[in-house]
């Protein structure tokens, strides 16, 4: 593998000199490092021109995680844009937050969705100052709720997703009535935590219905083998993803000839179906209409986009009562939808072309990025072959494998030495 790959140490010598060719390929392309007095590596951030030209047109929701990496030397990767660290702690969160800011800015009613990590929980409040909502991924803190409340793992779990999932106070507060009945401790636990954290009928501004991190366990999932690569290259393989998955969407939007993206044009079809069946009646105001489901009345406001469900104003999708006002006064529901959900605003996210790096022997450095000096991280490399997996969370399903000659956990049928079980 050195000789396909090079030694990790050695990479690290080289991340000066990719960097300037990032910058020169993709113009206005964002990278950063930063050494210890001694030269050795502490931090590396990159984000592409993509990247940034294309968050204006996306949701102002950023999603974020960290993850450890496969080689000797550790580290982690994030979506929308990479940074690799000595350590995951107070110090390198701040200066990737700091570097965010500094690339993307701060949009209005932004948010940023993450576990209940200390040092993501403090970088943010110190970066931005309160200027961005910072909200918890639901699994992540329903995993926390499991481990502190284990006796009634089975009786929460239903609870606090309806609770954390519901619209409007009301039927939050009958869930939560429900929690504080099982466990007091539990609700005090919850309220200590922050409500407008992380129930959908509390929010501050809007999450467009992005309650978990799930994003990013997806991206840490399609790079797991790369976390093993050398760090130089790691950057290189993340480049490359990006442009392969730019080129991929862009030609998706292209080939959609729905107003909106897939995704968006499914919800809101179910929505309108639902309410072709559904009474209209309008008021004295013009704008303002009820709507009658289920023997419930909703009151829906389309001027300012409301309705008493809730839906219609969190999702930014026309709920089916707003959908059955536009089918009875003959109106175009589309007009309703937020912009970002339309097929346009995916195609001017991908406009931006990611470019791909010339071969090593073909790049002309300058002086000064040739004599750069970094050096590997300073630390005790652990013994033994890295880590391939994580170690799980005490909630966290375990899994062994099965093997399929004798039927017993912890091997396979390659290693097995047991005789094989009689059908």
């Amino acid at each position: 593998m050195e000789l396909l790959r090079g030694k990790p140490e050695n990479s690290f010598a080289q991340l000066p000199r990719y960097f300037y060719m990032i910058q020169q390929t993709n113009l206005g392309s964002v990278v950063m490092l930063k050494k210890d007095e001694n030269n050795s590596f502490l931090y590396a951030f990159m984000s592409l021109k993509a990247s940034i030209s294309g968050w204006n047109h996306c949701i102002p929701i950023m999603i974020v995680d960290g993850t450890f990496l496969k080689s000797p030397y550790g580290g982690k990767i994030f979506p929308l844009a990479f940074a690799v660290t000595d350590s995951e702690n107070d110090a390198s969160w701040n200066w990737f937050f700091t570097n965010i800011k500094s690339v993307f800015g701060i949009r209005e009613e932004m948010c940023i969705i993450s576990d209940r990590h200390d040092s993501i929980k403090k970088a943010i409040e110190s970066v931005f100052e309160g200027e961005v909502q910072h909200d918890i991924c639901i699994y992540h803190l329903l995993n926390n709720v499991k481990y502190k409340f284990k006796k009634k793992n089975k009786k929460i779990k239903d609870l606090f997703m309806a609770a954390a999932r519901a619209y409007t106070k009301t039927e939050f507060k009958i869930h939560m009535d429900k929690l504080h009945k099982t466990s007091p401790k539990l609700t005090e636990y919850l309220n200590g935590v922050g409500l407008k954290k992380w129930a959908v009928s509390q929010f501050v501004n809007k999450r467009y219905n992005i309650l978990t991190s799930n994003t990013t366990e997806s991206f840490n999932a399609a790079v797991n083998r790369a976390r093993e690569l050398p760090v130089t290259m790691l950057m290189e393989y993340l480049r490359n993803l990006v442009q392969r998955w730019s080129c991929k969407n862009k030609n998706l939007a292209k080939e959609t000839f729905t107003k909106l993206s897939t995704k968006y044009e499914t919800l809101f079809r179910e929505n309108y179906l639902e309410s072709m069946e559904l009474k209209v009646d309008g008021t004295s105001d013009e704008y303002i209409f009820s709507v009658i489901n289920l023997g419930s009345t909703f009151t829906v406001n389309m001027k300012d986009m409301t309705c008493t469900c809730n839906k219609f104003q969190v999702d930014m999708l026309p709920c089916r009562h707003a959908s059955a006002v536009c089918y009875d006064k003959h109106q175009d529901p589309h007009e309703y939808c937020s912009n970002y959900f339309t097929n346009e605003e995916m195609l001017a996210t991908y406009e931006e072309v990611v470019y791909p790096v010339d071969k090593e022997d073909t790049w002309d450095i300058p002086t000064e990025v040739e004599n750069y000096i970094i050096l590997p991280s300073v630390g005790r490399i652990k013994a033994g072959k890295p880590k391939k997996r994580r170690i799980k969370g005490a909630v966290e399903q375990q899994t062994q494998n099965r093997c399929t000659w004798c039927r017993a956990y912890g091997h396979n049928r390659k290693t097995c030495r047991n005789m094989p079980k009689k059908k």
